[in-house]
């Protein structure tokens, strides 16, 4: 029978279609992270379903491409990377699939990341894919005209012919799931064989196609670590339960006590170090905090809390002319819970009312901007607010605790311990293998955000091409 909607309705009207779109989706991360052996012309006449058993059938081998062992390793790295957000890694498998790039051009990592998370977005039903394809087209073309004039070119000098062949998969991914009423997760089937390709030390799992990357990582001892007390034993047992749920990978956490000679209450660690990197975390592991300044500012604002100047769950002033707006609860504004958990909603780049890039270089403008700006989206989703974030802690300080966040910002510097402080990894552990990093970002770039920040940044850099901050940012 043919793998169509109206053939199935006809003569298999029974059949679970979405485990049909599954074993199509799942047939391909087989192709490109396994086996190597790619279907070189993927079009809906060559799939058929079994009468009598229901499976999917592929015809028309004659058409076929072996990939070696390094390219479908590579492939896995880039399924890995685009599904963990990790833009080295992205990086290093474009360049091992053979993605060249133009000599003197700039490579944008960030780009490449959303083009690919949307590429391997998660197919849908063709009522809602036919919005989907109209919006992708006008944010392209938005991207096309208001952006960097370097991206009105390809980026690159040369793009693998099995890239193009993925290209012709996902496409043939889509129009089957549309047609079929079916969604289904894409990038999330690919990676269960991504992961078992990477994953030696379970090799005999690599044929799981449903398997997600925390069924590859080592269990945790069943009887747990000797604690020094009963705080100690509760941590554990709580970073252990969100470990053996997936919430956490590996996590260090120290509670001390300042205020007596008690010192140290609780040090405990869990899991391990990445996905990829299944050594286990101890009390001694280092971690790639990546931007270790909103650290300081979240201890800053904390500090306010502990001294009862402010509550965790009181909520910035809605009215524009003095602080932002726009939560989960109508009219009041996100709660400092919010700022420092990062779900205020404000994760867009820059707000409305930057006018040129020079404003970014005024604290009080750039202030005045978020405090004038509406959120991307309500209160209470996490996504990372790479711009906001500190704007967003001088609104809670100034209008909910009456200071100025340089006051207390300068009130915890006094307090720490030490005058000589470094928000960088020290040099001799700059080559130590015992650092664990990031496996996943708090979020990852949507093509409509993509669009408006290079149509923002692309004008700054080219409209302004002689002032002092566009030349700044160019070098």
């Amino acid at each position: 029978v043919r793998l169509s909607s109206e053939a199935l309705e006809a003569e298999l009207p029974g059949i679970d279609r979405s485990q049909l779109v599954a074993a199509l989706v799942d047939h391909y991360g087989v192709q490109f992270a396994i086996d190597g052996l790619f279907h070189a012309d993927p079009h809906p006449g060559n799939l058929l379903v079994e009468r009598g058993s229901g499976r999917l059938v592929v015809l028309d081998w004659g058409m076929c491409i072996t990939l070696p062992r390094h390219l479908t390793q590579a492939y896995a790295k880039l399924f890995y990377a685009v599904a963990s957000t990790d833009l080295w890694l992205l990086t290093d498998a474009l360049q091992e699939v053979g993605v060249t790039f133009k000599e003197g051009d700039v490579f944008e990592p960030s780009l490449f990341m959303g083009i690919f998370r949307f590429a391997l977005r998660d197919s849908k039903p063709v009522e809602m894919a036919g919005q989907e394809i109209e919006k992708t087209m006008q944010l392209g073309d938005d991207l096309y005209w208001k952006g960097p004039k370097r991206y009105q070119k390809s980026p690159f000098d040369i793009m693998g012919g099995e890239m193009l062949y993925l290209g012709k998969a996902l496409e043939l991914l889509y129009m089957v799931s549309s047609d079929l009423g079916v969604s289904h997760p894409i990038l999330q089937t690919i990676l269960g064989r991504a992961f078992g390709r990477l994953a030696p030390w379970h090799a005999s799992r690599r044929a799981a196609s449903d398997a997600s990357p925390q069924q590859f990582l080592p269990a945790l001892p069943k009887s747990l670590p000797k604690a020094r007390n009963s705080l100690e034993g509760e941590i554990l047992t709580l970073l252990q339960n969100f470990y053996a749920e997936g919430k956490l990978l590996g996590a260090q956490l120290c509670v001390l006590d300042s205020s007596s000679r008690a010192g140290v209450l609780a040090e405990v660690s869990v899991g391990v170090h990445g996905w990829l990197k299944p050594e286990p975390v101890t009390n001694s592991t280092l971690f790639n905090l990546l931007d270790i300044s909103k650290l300081g500012l979240a201890l800053a604002v904390l500090r306010l809390v502990d001294a009862g100047r402010i509550k965790l769950n009181d909520r910035l002033p809605t009215h524009s002319t003095s602080c932002v707006s726009g939560s989960s609860s109508g009219d009041d504004g996100p709660t400092v819970e919010d700022v420092l958990g990062h779900r205020a909603g404000f994760w867009q780049l820059l707000p409305p009312d930057i006018a040129e890039l020079g404003d970014m270089l005024d604290y009080e403008v750039a202030l005045k901007a978020w405090q004038n700006a509406q959120g991307a989206e309500l209160a209470g989703s996490q996504r990372y607010h790479s711009g906001s974030f500190g704007y967003l802690c001088a609104s809670v300080c100034r209008h909910l605790a009456g200071r100025e966040l340089q006051e207390v910002w300068d009130e915890l510097a006094a307090a720490l311990p030490t005058k000589d402080l470094h928000l960088t990894l020290p040099p001799e552990a700059t080559d130590a293998r015992d650092v664990a990093l990031p496996a996943k970002a708090i979020t990852s770039m949507g093509f409509d955000e993509l669009s408006f920040m290079f149509s923002k940044l692309g004008g700054f850099l080219y409209d302004e091409a002689g002032s002092a901050p566009a030349r700044a940012a160019r070098e």
